[in-house]
């Protein structure tokens, strides 16, 4: 006989009370079937004993039971998760969206938000995934090479403008000369970056108010030029797809790499319209924030006009990414940082030590001492070899290259209303 109750009291009361009632009723029944004499005697022979642990609740099975309940909601959630998720997470599911490899993985760091965007060797994690950017890029046409390109996105806020800032940086840092054009006729950010005047710039040159002589802007950084967005026109849409612009992309990437700042390609068609007119377009998504479905548009919107998709680059990546951002992160001691004074500083090379002269940076003073590159002709025999972005056997019966053009003396300027000055001269100013 078992019984169940709230206590071990009342379960043992309850118990020999039910084996008592049953050997009574026994009894009972005998006493009547026999005539009042019961042949039959029922004796309790043991009580109920009090238990020692609860039968319910089983803590136990219970912990079991619901572990595994748990690991079932666990693996239906993440299921559910990854098929209603329409965001991008990882280079594999920009790839697979956009049906294109991936040139490069940007991290999320502060120093690539706000006013710091312009400044991208502040983090050297960020300057070393913008320098393999530079590298996939060189790479990414074998057969043809690549003098211009257009950065753009599927919408606005995705890091486009940054990542053409910076890849135009890093471009003039390793001696090629670049321009960086700022084609967003609608929303101009490029000038506000890099802390220069935009006032005149690409929509007073194809109106015909001013000439591209003018117009271009000598950054900060020797080989980088400049040419801000200007005023906002009416319709910029028409302006560049002008034959002007055209002609100002043929004739710039002669001898220089032209990377442009274009709009976002699915709200306006100004980036699709610039496709047509340069070697490729390079495609930005954000990590977690651009939609599947828009980056796959937006590759649909570079075919429909036949343009040249070079690959794509995930913005703002996390640092606890494993698939995308652990080896900035694993392998952070490997990389230079600049301390305030903008020396650089090893973590393996404690301070007060002297630093090698391979690592030396120039400072604010030095980089004032330095002179600017000017738009004025040299002699042909200055020219350096051409730079551009495909990548070039060596050749044993190649010359040597010519003494940086830097150190001549530099011819006087050419007079307002002359041609657009050669490579050469802009190599050698």
């Amino acid at each position: 006989m078992s019984a169940t109750a709230s206590s071990p009291e009342s379960a043992v009361a309850l118990a020999n009370g039910a084996l008592q009632a049953m050997a009574d009723v026994i009894t009972d029944v005998e006493t009547q079937v026999g005539g009042g004499v019961s042949n039959v005697t029922v004796i309790p022979l043991e009580d109920a004993v009090p238990p020692t642990t609860p039968v319910t609740p089983n803590l136990q099975t219970n912990l079991l039971l619901g572990a595994g309940i748990g690991i079932v909601l666990a693996y239906v959630f993440v299921f559910l998760r990854k098929a209603l998720d329409v965001k991008v997470r990882t280079s594999k599911d920009l790839a697979t969206a956009t049906r294109s490899g991936s040139l490069g993985r940007i991290p999320k760091s502060p120093q690539l938000m706000g006013k710091n965007r312009g400044a991208n060797d502040a983090d050297a994690i960020a300057a070393e995934s913008f320098r393999r950017l530079r590298t996939n890029l060189r790479f990414a046409s074998v057969d043809e090479e690549i003098r211009s390109m257009v950065i753009t996105s599927s919408n606005a806020g995705e890091g486009k403008s940054t990542i053409a800032t910076s890849l135009a940086q890093v471009l003039a840092q390793s001696n090629t000369p670049t321009i960086l054009i700022d084609a967003d006729l609608r929303r101009p950010t490029v000038a506000t970056v890099l802390g220069i005047d935009g006032k005149i710039g690409l929509s007073e040159v194809l109106s015909g108010q001013v000439s591209l002589e003018d117009a271009l802007v000598a950054s900060k950084i020797p080989g980088l030029y400049v040419l801000p967005s200007g005023r906002i026109p009416p319709n910029p849409s028409e302006m560049l797809g002008s034959a002007a612009m055209k002609s100002i992309i043929s004739l710039l990437s002669t001898d220089y790499i032209v990377v442009i700042d274009a709009p976002p390609l699915l709200p306006v068609t100004d980036a699709a319209v610039l496709s047509t007119r340069v070697d490729g377009v390079v495609l930005v998504a954000t990590a977690g924030r651009t939609r599947r479905e828009d980056a796959s548009a937006a590759r649909d919107m570079i075919d429909q006009v036949n343009g040249r998709l070079l690959g794509t680059v995930l913005n703002m990546v996390p640092p606890r990414d494993t698939a995308d951002g652990y080896e900035y992160r694993r392998n952070r001691s490997y990389y230079v940082t600049a301390d305030r004074k903008g020396m650089p500083v090893m973590k393996s090379i404690k301070r007060g030590h002297e630093q090698p002269e391979a690592f030396a940076v120039q400072t604010d003073a030095s980089a004032a001492q330095t002179p600017q590159p000017t738009f004025a002709a040299v002699a042909p025999a200055a020219a350096p070899a051409r730079e551009s972005l495909a990548p070039t056997r060596p050749s044993a019966s190649s010359a040597p290259r010519a003494t940086p053009a830097a150190s001549q003396p530099t011819p006087p300027p050419q007079t307002p209303g002359s041609e657009l000055p050669s490579r050469r001269s802009r190599r050698g100013a």
